[in-house]
């Protein structure tokens, strides 16, 4: 089955209860998506952001993409993910994402990434969170910054919309 999504281009979601209403569930999607503007240390930066866990037949663990743009940092900075990632909720903190992988930076060099991002809930959007280190380890390109978001908003896939089943 999964040999048959590569060929089509489809990918499989997986699909987990959520909204429930005693035995009534729905199903979500497993992820993260949203942007907007940042506030960190060295000024505003803007962040796009989508990640989702595959169906465990897949070829992949995730898919996702990332966009950070720094004005702030080195006359200016954009740094896009590249290729697949890597997406994790960790246990114990049910609002907060680990997303993963590597990042071109303004079209070229290439690094590792590691971004957290915390949805506060509905209706906190102005308490989200994020951070990012690229590169590091010896690599010679170092980028590390955290904020809160100002403007815009980051959902869990679980708090958007419920999916229908086909």
């Amino acid at each position: 089955q999964a040999h048959e999504a590569e060929i089509s281009g489809n990918v499989n979601l997986p699909c987990v209860p959520c909204n429930c209403k005693g035995d009534a569930c729905e199903c979500c999607l497993v992820g993260i998506t949203g942007g907007g503007v940042l506030r960190t240390a060295t000024g505003d930066v803007n962040v796009v952001l989508f990640a989702t866990q595959l169906a465990t037949d897949a070829s992949q663990q995730a898919m996702g993409f990332v966009r950070w743009m720094d004005p702030n940092t080195n006359g200016g900075l954009v740094m896009e993910s590249v290729g697949p990632v890597a997406y994790e909720s960790p246990a114990g903190d049910t609002r907060l994402r680990n997303v993963s992988g590597t990042m071109a930076i303004n079209g070229g060099d290439q690094q590792p990434f590691e971004m957290q991002v915390v949805d506060a809930g509905p209706g906190k959007a102005n308490e989200d969170a994020a951070s990012l280190r690229v590169g590091g380890s010896g690599r010679g390109f170092l980028y590390e910054a955290a904020g809160t978001m100002i403007g815009g908003d980051l959902q869990l896939l679980s708090d958007v919309a419920p999916v229908t089943p086909v």
